[in-house]
């Protein structure tokens, strides 16, 4: 919008065009303390304070300031000012994961906007990207990834005609958001790094969410050292935005980073300041979901005493927000609590629960991971204590079904990691041949997607195996205890492997 009267007002559309937000924001608080505006003006100048705070990612206050400026506007029959301000509503309401709220101000903005017909079309084309950015965003959120991929391809097409940087920039992001979700790592890695180059400068709520994704798609690669320095620079941003969301995220990522580089101490000591963050702005969800991080890092570290306390916290929070996804969290969490307690007939029953739990619907397939994988745990240990082959069947079925997940949900990294377990399992039953089959087939994968580290570490098995060959077979004509095939095989490192990566795939995805 041009203001051809006020020529501050016309400044601080340019500074917010050209991604200069503080200073855009600096400039209309001075006009507002100092001029006595027109009701118009005044109410434009609320509503570009309402972008400029929403770019900052400081949610609440733009949300106040829109809702005033759509009530007025509506008053005055100002249709345009009247859109623009249910733009700024929608954004906000998203950001604050007010999902269907947002729905409804975006369907009232599309229906707004076929009202305005008397304005240049490269401000109804701008309006028109706004409309598809913001659906796209709604229908990722709801994880509905085709149509979200449908709008913000929309969204970027008409942003790049209008060449706006950091409008393209926010479309690229939801892109590689999107893309991350569906497993193509190697091209949400490319619009994120598209959106950094186009941010430059930049001082936005954008960037440090670029950052996450580069650091994420990073870590999914095994560059843990690339990956930290991307969370060290977007929580810098962070902090300087003072987004308390973000701060407390990007700390809960660099946790989940340290936990896969073994690091435990470090792991601890930033999931709990993460947990102290969310707990202060009251982030039910992200509580919930912090302390089940922060049962399964006691658990690795032996600690049943500290486990037990964590989800006597949660059990604070679990009433508070009614969810499925935190109502399962618990739930799977109650049933780990059994699994690892000391006392022998606690792991049965926590066997018989999972093995309802998985049984039943689950929405969210990384918690059925989850749950199959502590199947898979309990499993193993029942094959140390019996020595009876027979449960290297019941193992493969639910690692059949962990197979199927992922490659429903494209997550090919994860998808070889599963194949090397597999390759494992199949030295137990002294399966060479399959054993070799499984190798290759991880090999493929990393080949295929690009994954050079995984792909050194695939290649190294199979070099050990070929290696080892004479060793397997010799032990085909012994009568060594299964227990010792595992220690040989190492299938308890690598079904940690396997916790850890879960246990990082668990909400960084979704932190967007």
């Amino acid at each position: 919008m041009q203001f051809s009267k006020n020529k501050k007002l016309n400044k601080a559309e340019l500074l917010k065009n050209e991604g200069k937000y503080k200073e855009a924001l600096q400039l209309l608080n001075n006009l507002e303390e100092k001029a006595n505006l027109p009701p118009q003006e005044k109410l434009a100048c609320q509503l570009l304070k309402s972008t400029c705070l929403n770019r900052l990612g400081q949610d609440e206050d733009a949300l106040k300031l829109a809702k005033q400026v759509y009530q007025e506007s509506k008053r005055m029959g100002n249709l345009l000012l009247s859109f623009d301000a249910s733009i700024e509503i929608a954004e906000a309401l998203l950001f604050l994961g007010k999902l269907d709220k947002s729905f409804e101000i975006i369907d009232r903005s599309e229906s707004l906007l076929k009202l305005i017909t008397q304005e240049p079309s490269k401000e109804l084309m701008r309006r028109k990207a706004s409309i598809a950015y913001l659906k796209g965003f709604f229908h990722s959120e709801k994880g509905e990834l085709d149509l979200s991929l449908q709008f913000l391809k929309q969204s970027l097409k008409l942003q790049e005609g209008l060449g706006y940087k950091q409008d393209i920039a926010r479309s690229l992001t939801q892109l590689g958001i999107i893309y991350l979700f569906k497993g193509e790592f190697e091209r949400a890695h490319g619009y994120y790094e598209r959106g950094l180059i186009l941010e430059e400068n930049g001082f936005n709520r954008n960037i440090p969410h670029l950052y996450i994704g580069i650091q994420i798609t990073s870590s999914y690669n095994g560059e843990l050292e690339a990956a930290l320095e991307c969370i060290k620079r977007g929580l810098a941003f962070a902090e300087e935005l003072n987004d308390k969301y973000l701060i407390p995220m990007f700390l809960n990522n660099m946790g989940l980073t340290y936990y896969q580089q073994n690091d435990l101490i470090r792991a601890f000591d930033c999931i709990e300041r993460s947990l102290i963050g969310f707990e202060k702005i009251n982030n039910i969800g992200m509580i919930i979901t912090v302390l089940d991080s922060l049962i399964e890092l006691a658990i690795h570290m032996n600690s049943y005493e500290q486990a037990q306390r964590y989800f006597n916290r949660m059990k604070l929070y679990i009433d508070q927000e009614k969810s499925k996804l935190n109502d399962a969290i618990y739930r799977m969490d109650e049933i780990l609590m059994l699994k690892i307690s000391p006392k022998a007939n606690d792991r049965v029953k926590a066997k018989k629960l999972f093995l309802q739990f998985v049984e039943e619907e689950i929405v969210w397939w990384d918690i059925r991971i989850h749950v199959l994988l502590h199947l898979c745990d309990i499993l193993l240990i029942e094959l140390r204590e019996s020595n009876d082959l027979k449960v290297v069947d019941e193992l493969q079925y639910y690692i059949t079904q962990i197979l199927d997940i992922v490659e429903n949900q494209n997550i090919y990294w994860y998808l070889a990691e599963i194949y090397l377990f597999q390759s494992k399992m199949f030295l137990l039953i002294l399966d060479l041949k399959k054993a070799q089959r499984s190798l290759t087939q991880a090999q493929h994968i990393c080949e295929k997607c690009g994954f050079s580290r995984l792909g050194i570490r695939v290649s190294n098995e199979q070099e050990e195996l070929a290696k080892q060959l004479s060793r397997w077979e010799d032990l085909k004509q012994s009568r060594i205890t299964i227990d010792k095939r595992m220690d040989f095989a190492r299938l308890d490192e690598q079904l940690l492997r396997m916790f850890q990566l879960r246990f990082f795939l668990k909400k960084q995805i979704s932190t967007q």
